[in-house]
């Protein structure tokens, strides 16, 4: 009896240690992101993005924004040499409210 209760118990501790903030989710996806640029993997680079996502760039002192389309994004990456694109990223503040996230971080 002892013996299924601590394995229970165990079973039952690891799965709450694998489980996930949705911010640690996030964070997941945002570094998958930027391995994948570093490696310059494309189909990687894919799947750190949404159907219908949106790349917004504000291009100078104006606030003149620049949309790209992810595959646009995706291509142009995975013609870079591995190690190129090589960014870092310190997370500042990150908020998830259901299935949307936003990450803000100095650049």
């Amino acid at each position: 009896m002892n013996k299924l209760l601590f394995c229970s118990l165990c079973i039952f501790c690891c799965f709450i240690a694998n489980s996930q903030s949705a911010t640690d989710s996030v964070k997941t996806v945002v570094n998958t992101l930027f391995s994948a640029m570093k490696k310059a993997d494309g189909q990687l680079l894919k799947t750190c993005f949404s159907d219908n996502a949106v790349l917004q760039t504000i291009t100078d002192e104006k606030g003149t924004v620049k949309n790209e389309a992810v595959a646009d994004f995706v291509i142009s990456i995975s013609k870079l040499p591995a190690g190129d694109a090589d960014e870092r990223i310190v997370f500042g503040v990150v908020k998830v409210d259901e299935t949307l996230a936003i990450v803000w971080a100095p650049y």
